[in-house]
């Protein structure tokens, strides 16, 4: 199951191969950080993946932000 950072990424339409020169990073290592998001995620990750991907995705990384806030 994808996690919500690769769903936000996936309803921008964008594969891997096409998002992970956005964050510098190989494809592999995007992988990496989208199966493992609360071991791989930053803040300054999470911002790139914010600034490219449209409002679906918008709200996907937000859910995902709040995810840690819950009780």
């Amino acid at each position: 199951m994808a996690s919500l950072v690769a769903k936000a990424r996936m309803t921008s339409l964008k594969s891997q191969e096409d998002f992970a020169p956005l964050l510098g990073v190989s494809v592999v290592t995007l992988c990496k950080y989208e199966q493992n998001p609360d071991k791989w995620m930053t803040p300054e990750r999470l911002r790139i993946y914010y600034d490219n991907v449209g409002q679906d995705g918008k709200r996907l990384l937000k859910q995902y932000a709040a995810s840690f806030f819950a009780a």
